[in-house]
C-alpha cells in the first residue's frame, strides 16, 4: 500500500507539474503577443493569410493595442500585379474573443479611417463572371458598430471620384444568413443616401 500511495503521489505531482507549465507557457505567451514582436508576428500571420502569391498582398504598417478587446491596424494596403488598389489609414477592432468558444464572432465595434479605393483589383471581370457568392463561415458573426468616415472612390470604380460615409451593423446567424442595416452617405457632390 505505501508503495501504491507512493506512486500516486508522483503522478499527482508530475501532471500538477506539467498544468503548471502549461499555464506558464500560457501566460508567457500571451505576454509576448502584447508586445511589439508578438503584435509585428501576428501581423504577419494575418497578411500571409489574406495574400496570395502574385494575385494580391496584404500589408499592415503595424499592430497596436490589446489582442483580447481593441486592436488597431494602421497603414493598410492592399495591392495586386498593378499596384496598390485599396488603401486605409486606420482599422480599429473591438472585439470579445472568448465568444469564439460559442462560435460567436463578437465584434463589438469595427471602424475604419481613410478608405481609399482608387481601382477595382485587377482580375475582377474574371472573378464576376464566376458563379457563387460570399463564403459561408463555421460560425456566426455579430458587428454591433460597424463605421468609415472617409470611403473615397476613384473615378475607374464609378465612373467619377466620389467621397462616402458608412456607419451600421452587420451580423449573421448559424446558418450564415447575412444581415446588416448600413447607411451610406455622400458627402460630395449631390446629396445621396443608402439605407
Amino acid at each position: 500500500m505505501p508503495k501504491l500511495r507512493m506512486v500516486l503521489k508522483g503522478l499527482a505531482f508530475g501532471l500538477g507539474g506539467l498544468l503548471l507549465l502549461a499555464a506558464a507557457g500560457a501566460g508567457l505567451g500571451y505576454a509576448w503577443l502584447h508586445g511589439d514582436s508578438g503584435r509585428d508576428w501576428l501581423a504577419g500571420r494575418i497578411e500571409a493569410a489574406v495574400s496570395s502569391p502574385d494575385e494580391m498582398i496584404l500589408s499592415i504598417g503595424r499592430l497596436e493595442g490589446s489582442l483580447t478587446e481593441t486592436l488597431r491596424a494602421t497603414d493598410i494596403v492592399m495591392r495586386d500585379g498593378e499596384g496598390p488598389w485599396l488603401t486605409a489609414a486606420a482599422l480599429e477592432v473591438t472585439w470579445r474573443p472568448w465568444a469564439l468558444l460559442s462560435r460567436t464572432l463578437a465584434i463589438d465595434e469595427l471602424s475604419v479611417t481613410e478608405v481609399v479605393l482608387t481601382r477595382p483589383p485587377a482580375g475582377t471581370a474574371e472573378a464576376e463572371s464566376e458563379p457563387g457568392g460570399l463564403p459561408s463561415l463555421p460560425l456566426k458573426i455579430e458587428i454591433g458598430r460597424l463605421s468609415a468616415d472617409t470611403i473615397s472612390l476613384g473615378q475607374a470604380v464609378l465612373g467619377q471620384a466620389a467621397r462616402f460615409t458608412l456607419a451600421g451593423e452587420a451580423g449573421s446567424d448559424e446558418a450564415g444568413i447575412l444581415t446588416s442595416g448600413l447607411d451610406l452617405r455622400r458627402l460630395d457632390g449631390p446629396e445621396a443616401r443608402l439605407r
